[in-house]
């Protein structure tokens, strides 16, 4: 085994900068959600922001007002 892993530069690798190194291994080529050795990384998740809700809430108010003018 190279010198890659020796973290601490005392010469050798041991057992524990090969578990380090083999975790850092594991870590970095962990499947994302999506397909394993793909180039392009998995889609954030979209959460809705405060203009967002915003609109929503005037839309519903802007669709119960029409209702309610039908109505009455």
């Amino acid at each position: 085994m190279s010198n890659f892993f020796d973290f601490n530069n005392d010469g050798h690798v041991d057992l524990g900068e090969q578990y380090v190194g083999y975790k850092i291994f594991e870590d970095c080529t962990k499947d994302s959600g999506g397909t394993f050795g793909s180039s392009r990384p998995a889609a954030p998740k979209h959460q809705l922001g405060g203009f967002e809700i915003f609109m929503i809430v005037m839309l519903a108010y802007v669709v119960l007002s029409f209702i309610c003018s039908l109505r009455y």
